[in-house]
């Protein structure tokens, strides 16, 4: 992915890569590979929860007619959709998303969710601010939920990053960023995809040795509070 990132109204088009990748494996039997794969198993109304609400069971049952399939029963699927059903296992087309917050005192609430647009490259790039932390006060202060490594280009971008890198290594200190809004040019949270979640707060870490850079964005999931 890409991220269009400023210092000091010096700015660049950066790579991000994942700092955690997943592991590849395979699965065998008796030395061979297998893999997963989806079939048809059972129908809906054959639930077990779904024939809880019948008070009746033998009669729902032999009504019902719950013979196994054979023409679909067992069916390698290879196309599948996506439904989403209610407590009774029937479609549900009209809905609403909500997002589920955990308030300090551990209690949840619901808040209408608003579709997320990337906002991490454009014709706005992304800022570093004068707002400084230590380590020690990070971990202490945030619960990271991704990471990235931030690389360069080209030959520019390099040393653009090398010595951003080096200033906040001898700092000893990460430095906090912000999403600009195009219209109203006010700060935003960081949104790295369309649709994807938004991080109340994000920072950059740097290191270097010798002619090498290492600088890591980290995307916060939300900051630790207290109880007095």
């Amino acid at each position: 992915m890409e991220l269009y990132f400023a210092v000091n109204k010096v700015d660049a088009t950066l790579l991000i890569s994942s700092t955690h990748h997943r592991e590849k494996r395979n699965y065998k039997f008796n030395g061979k590979k297998v893999k997963h794969i989806k079939i048809l198993n059972f129908d809906s109304k054959l639930d077990i929860q779904n024939m809880e609400y019948n008070e009746d069971l033998t009669e729902y049952l032999l009504n019902g007619d719950p013979e196994i399939d054979i023409e679909n029963a067992g069916k390698n699927l290879r196309h599948t959709n996506r439904l989403v059903v209610d407590d009774k296992l029937k479609p549900v087309y009209n809905y609403k998303e909500f997002d589920v917050l955990i308030a300090p005192d551990g209690e949840l609430k619901e808040r209408t969710h608003k579709q997320s647009i990337r906002n991490t490259i454009g014709s706005v790039p992304v800022i570093a601010s004068d707002e400084y932390i230590s380590p020690g006060e990070f971990i202490q202060k945030y619960i990271v939920k991704q990471s990235y490594f931030m690389g360069h280009t080209d030959g520019v971008s390099y040393k653009f990053l090398f010595e951003f890198a080096k200033k906040l290594s001898e700092m000893h200190k990460l430095v906090r960023i912000y999403a600009i809004d195009s219209e109203t040019k006010k700060k935003m949270p960081i949104v790295i995809r369309n649709g994807g979640s938004l991080f109340p707060a994000a920072y950059i870490e740097g290191k270097i040795r010798g002619e090498d850079y290492c600088l890591t964005l980290l995307l916060v999931e939300r900051e630790l509070t207290f109880k007095k």
